[in-house]
């Protein structure tokens, strides 16, 4: 259509997207204290090698989005176990000199970009850690009742 051309006009163009790709549709998963947690990444960037054919060691990961971004992608759940993932990932190769994630708002052409440090880090591994255990204490405990009659809810086997 017009508009999904006008789209890829607009991506073709975008800086990030002319990044060397290393992987696309990538499942990345890490432990977070003794959670572990994962996804799957739109794609997964690297600036291109210098003239020695040395990496630069700075990596993107792209998050393309047809609607919205998050209001605020810093804190948004899935920016931080991206970042969380990859930063394991890439730490366990051969290390990095930046990571960023960036949403891309393919129908109102913004974007947002997050660079992990090592205090952003921190902050997420501790918010990871706390929601993994409110999740744990909602499946574990008896506060909630489990209705066994609701087959048809998306968390039935969760509860079951």
């Amino acid at each position: 259509t017009v508009d999904e051309k006008k789209i890829w006009e607009e991506l073709k163009n975008n800086k990030y997207f002319k990044l060397k790709p290393l992987n696309t549709e990538y499942n990345l998963s890490c432990k977070v204290g003794k959670y572990w947690v994962g996804g799957r990444l739109d794609a997964f960037m690297a600036e291109e090698q210098n003239e020695e054919g040395k990496h630069s060691g700075k990596f993107v990961i792209l998050d393309y989005k047809t609607g919205q971004i998050p209001q605020n992608p810093q804190e948004d759940f899935q920016t931080i176990v991206y970042l969380l993932c990859a930063d394991r990932y890439l730490t366990k190769k051969d290390g990095y000199n930046s990571l960023k994630f960036v949403y891309l708002g393919l129908k109102n052409n913004q974007e947002a970009e997050i660079e992990l440090s090592e205090k952003l880090k921190n902050k997420y591994e501790e918010k990871t850690v706390s929601i993994c255990k409110n999740i744990d204490f909602a499946l574990n405990s008896t506060v909630f009742l489990k209705n066994e009659k609701c087959s048809n809810c998306e968390y039935y086997n969760i509860c079951k």
